[in-house]
């Protein structure tokens, strides 16, 4: 069997739907405790299964000797480090069939480096969202659309596919953690749900305005500490 990144999304794909309410998410406890290693932790109907989920279609797919292997996020990402596979940014741009790793605990500013909670495969991306398939999301095999770079990403498992990367991946610049004061010097100025003109417009700043920035990312500041209110900061002067 090809060691494809085709192969783990057909197979991660196949399982959406399966939740614990009628007892469909037992096919893939019992598939794993078939094919864990030998010595492992046997999985229990009621343990966590995100990290299952995704070792179960490794075993499937014959990926253990590229894939970390185990019902643990913080074990999966310790063996990905040992494994050379351990991609320690949050604004990596992660590909179809890279594993993504989420820390519920994130604070949003810098790069995340807490234990992971929860664990997906990206299945699908158009250059700024992620479609990611995660078990027991919600008590099911789900489905989440994330933002590169978005807050509680704890990084990604990059495998060694047969078929390499779908495209060279490219880090985007992370977001600087920065406060300080600005003044707009534009005769008015969008505020914009992110840091670029391609988000909407959600309000509208007069010349001289003072406001406070609490992140930069690519020339845009946040001017809100706990929602998505941007400005281009090429109309501002720091004060």
């Amino acid at each position: 069997m090809a060691k494809t990144r085709k192969a783990m999304i057909d197979l991660m794909n196949s399982l959406v739907g399966l939740n614990e309410k009628d007892g469909s998410f037992k096919v893939i406890i019992d598939t794993y405790n078939k094919l864990r290693p030998a010595g492992s932790y046997k999985m229990k109907y009621t343990d966590a299964w995100c990290a299952c989920t995704v070792s179960t279609c490794a075993l499937v797919n014959n990926m253990a000797d590229i894939i970390p292997i185990d019902v643990s996020c913080g074990k999966m990402l310790e063996k990905a480090k040992k494994m050379g596979i351990w991609v320690e940014n949050d604004a990596f741009v992660a590909q179809p069939g890279d594993i993504i790793m989420y820390d519920w605990g994130d604070s949003g500013k810098g790069d995340c480096i807490g234990w992971p909670d929860h664990v997906g495969l990206v299945v699908d991306t158009d250059g700024s969202i992620m479609t990611i398939v995660e078990g027991n999301k919600a008590e099911r095999v789900g489905i989440r659309k994330l933002k590169y770079n978005s807050k509680n990403i704890r990084g990604f498992i990059v495998p060694k596919y047969v078929d390499g990367a779908t495209q060279t991946p490219k880090p985007v610049k992370p977001i600087e953690t920065a406060e300080y004061k600005a003044r707009v010097t534009a005769s008015a100025l969008w505020v914009r749900a992110g840091a670029s003109t391609k988000y909407g417009k959600v309000g509208c700043l007069r010349q001289n305005t003072i406001v406070n920035i609490y992140e930069v990312r690519n020339n845009w500041g946040r001017i809100n500490k706990t929602a998505n209110m941007w400005i281009s900061l090429k109309y501002t002067a720091k004060l």
